[in-house]
């Protein structure tokens, strides 16, 4: 599995004014394609996904709910108003507030590691072929990890393993594969600072 998590952009998929995920708002472009070189020195096709593709991805999803607190009013009512960092005031409504943005982050990791999949066997082209393509079915098999028959387990072992040679990798292919999906720039930029914030994490 890969392997990015967003530990310090937990909102980076998310629309906090709407409540929509961000991938769901793009534009209907046909599809591109653009050459690229790995750090593995792997030539690839990059190539934009269709256009439904990660909005399905988070209908998969359970993003958390805000925790809520009331407010009773003169006429006897009460008003539920969701929890911000400003109205935590007691140490329930302090861990209801942790809980929840534990969680967020749980959704948030599950949707970026389901995205990089989606890059992995969607949004990259290649054809596998020739003697460097033997030698690595040999060291792969030397390594305890035979390589499938199947042709689509083979191409995303392949991807996983030969393509992909650092996070770097990884973050560039992904955010290269959104914009020729039609991802607009500015949430492009929220993707940027989640995957920035992730390497920074683990280093």
């Amino acid at each position: 599995m890969l392997w990015v998590s967003v530990c310090e952009a937990p909102h980076a998929y998310t629309d906090l004014e709407h409540g929509e995920r961000i991938m769901s708002k793009r534009k209907q472009p046909r599809i591109r394609t653009k050459m690229h070189t790995s750090s593995t020195g792997i030539k690839i096709t990059l190539r934009g996904l269709p256009p439904l593709v990660i909005p399905r991805l988070n209908e998969t999803i359970v993003f958390p709910d805000k925790p809520t607190y009331e407010v009773p009013t003169e006429d006897g009512h009460v008003e539920v108003y969701e929890h911000d960092l400003e109205s935590l005031n007691t140490d329930e409504d302090r861990a209801a507030w942790d809980k929840y943005l534990e969680d967020l982050e749980g959704a948030e990791v599950e949707l970026t590691s389901k995205v990089i999949k989606v890059v992995l066997l969607e949004g990259i082209k290649v054809q596998p072929k020739g003697v460097e393509f033997e030698k690595w079915k040999k060291r792969q098999a030397l390594m305890g990890m035979p390589v499938s028959d199947d042709e689509e387990e083979m191409l995303l072992h392949y991807k996983e393993t030969r393509i992909i040679g650092t996070a770097e990798d990884i973050r560039e292919i992904t955010l290269i594969v959104m914009e020729l999906t039609g991802v607009p720039k500015e949430e492009i930029d929220k993707l940027v600072a989640s995957f920035s914030d992730s390497v920074e994490s683990e280093s």
